[in-house]
């Protein structure tokens, strides 16, 4: 498993910036909704295939989320977790978790 983590690496490139610039604009005019549906409409699975492709992984294997709390609660849904069974966290993770 890897997992990517860009907190705290420094100031965002000027390019990803502009794009994100663009994303909310486009979320300020149409909406959360149209937004999220524009994203699905493609995007996210051209970004699963390019970062598989960057990782030497399976598109199938990379997922994408909205941030920590929606990847944890997914990924924790998915064990295959049974009576007894523990899940072990940090102090780092959200206490919600």
């Amino acid at each position: 498993m890897i997992h990517l983590n860009p907190a705290g690496l420094g100031r965002m490139p000027v390019a990803a910036r502009e794009v994100l610039t663009r994303w909310a604009r486009h979320e300020d005019q149409h909406g959360a909704l149209a937004l999220e549906e524009r994203l699905d409409g493609g995007l996210r699975r051209r970004t699963q295939q390019h970062l598989a492709a960057l990782l030497g992984a399976p598109a199938d294997g990379i997922t994408l989320h909205r941030g920590a709390a929606e990847a944890f609660a997914a990924h924790v849904a998915r064990l295959p977790l049974g009576p007894g069974d523990r899940v072990w966290t940090t102090p780092y993770e959200s206490a919600s978790h």
